[in-house]
């Protein structure tokens, strides 16, 4: 499934990021990549505990989109700065999916296996497991990215870098 966008019309990349900002409802964000857990248990009919235990991941990301200009057209330096801003949104939260689908396919079989024989109150530490392998691919993914700044020194200088953006922001 395509990126849900979320259009934002500026003529800055300062508008651009403050917009963006607006859209998301958050100070800080950009985007954002949301995880589906579904696991679906088949029952042994005598014993009532798990037969087949199956697990799928997906992932569903907004992320913001320079829709266009604001009142006035970018000029080049803002021009090149949203679309290294998007460019970098993009790769982002790309690698939201894959570090979670990568943390996933690790533990998939192993987990599925390991429900198996269990009641389904006694799986949920299973499926947490899980849970929390998923929260940790995308803190240690925020350890060395995610948050996009922008500086403009008011002389057609503009740079846009990425950095830490820290803990947090994990479901």
């Amino acid at each position: 499934m395509g990126d849900k966008l979320v259009n934002v019309k500026a003529s800055t990349a300062m508008d651009f990021i403050e917009a963006a900002h607006k859209a998301m409802r958050d100070p800080s964000k950009l985007g954002e990549t949301k995880n589906h857990l579904d696991v679906k248990f088949k029952f042994d009919a005598k014993t009532k505990k798990i037969a087949k235990a199956t697990m799928t991941l997906t992932s569903e990301t907004t992320r913001v989109h320079w829709a266009g200009p604001g009142k006035t057209k970018p000029d080049k330096a803002n021009a090149d700065a949203i679309k290294e801003i998007e460019e970098l949104n993009t790769a982002h939260e790309k690698a939201h999916r894959d570090t979670s689908k990568a943390a996933f396919d690790k533990l998939k079989d192993d987990l599925e296996e390991e429900m198996v024989g269990m009641t389904a109150k006694e799986a949920q530490d299973v499926v947490q497991k899980m849970q929390d392998a998923l929260t940790d691919a995308c803190e240690k993914l925020h350890k060395s990215e995610g948050l996009i700044e922008v500086d403009d020194d008011g002389n057609g200088n503009i740079t846009v870098k990425e950095s830490a953006e820290g803990p947090g922001g994990c479901e």
